[in-house]
């Protein structure tokens, strides 16, 4: 008989048994009973993928399903949601949902705070920023293509020290003070260098779901080309919710698209039931 006693757990993966495991499924199985009520189609990816000819296992849900949705003969499929594991590097567990078309973004955003809620029992308190609107503001005052890229990174991991370090070798205060900028106050700083209107549309966005501005957030993944989203319960320092707009995400498969999406992280809101 093949001997498979060399058979060892990947790192950054996770066993689950007995309460962990059954927390982690009541959260899985509700989020995806409250998207299949809500009208979105299940969609399944593979967990390996090829990337550049070479096999990789899945590292992020809103890719594969940009890819598989660019196939011929899936138009029709406008709403979809998904639920399985990504390695980034360590295993998540995530349940989300994407819309392309004509994207109702508030409804959307409802809906994510709904299902979290209902799940945990706990308000959902949100952000909202606008990644594209921020990386506009960064080519403006930054010439250089390889420092426009360094200082966008440090944005997305909100490292306040070399952003300083880059605005004294730059000589531009305000790219100190980007990951700060919140409220109609960081919106007022930013107003003399964005679009009046784009940033009107984001304070009104905000509005509408009762969110705080976070011209900061511009989201880990470099996709995000618009409004991106994040939502906080107590008990929880990470996100519970990530989401935004990437419309750019599906001309890299041959299609002009909006597209929105949002993500719950199954570990996180599995702590507090």
């Amino acid at each position: 008989m093949q001997s498979f006693s060399t058979i060892r757990l990947k790192d950054g993966a996770t066993d689950y048994v007995g309460q962990s495991a059954e927390r982690l499924q009541r959260v899985i199985r509700q989020l995806e009973d409250g998207l299949e009520q809500s009208n979105y189609t299940r969609l399944i990816t593979p967990l390996i993928e090829e990337v550049g000819g070479r096999e990789q296992i899945r590292m992020d849900f809103t890719t594969s399903v940009a890819r598989a949705l660019s196939e011929r003969g899936r138009e029709q499929y406008k709403r979809v949601f998904y639920s399985g594991s990504v390695f980034q590097p360590e295993e998540k567990f995530q349940v989300g949902f994407e819309e392309r078309g004509v994207i109702a973004e508030v409804e959307a955003i409802q809906l994510g705070v709904r299902l979290i809620e209902e799940l945990t029992g706990k308000e959902v308190t949100l952000s909202i920023g606008d990644a594209g609107l921020i990386e506009h503001l960064i080519e403006t005052r930054v010439g250089d293509h390889h420092l426009r890229d360094q200082v966008t990174q440090m944005l997305r991991l909100r490292n306040v020290i070399e952003l300083k370090r880059i605005a004294r070798e730059l000589d531009d205060a305000l790219l100190a003070k980007l990951p700060l900028l919140f409220g109609r106050e960081g919106a007022e700083q930013i107003l003399p260098y964005v679009d009046e209107t784009r940033l009107n549309a984001v304070i009104d966005l905000a509005d509408a779901v009762n969110a705080d501005l976070d011209f900061g957030q511009m989201g880990l993944q470099t996709y995000y080309d618009g409004v991106t989203i994040h939502g906080f319960i107590e008990g929880v320092t990470e996100p519970v919710l990530v989401g935004g707009r990437y419309d750019r995400l599906y001309e890299q498969f041959g299609q002009e698209q909006q597209a929105f999406g949002i993500g719950f992280s199954v570990e996180r809101l599995a702590e507090v039931l």
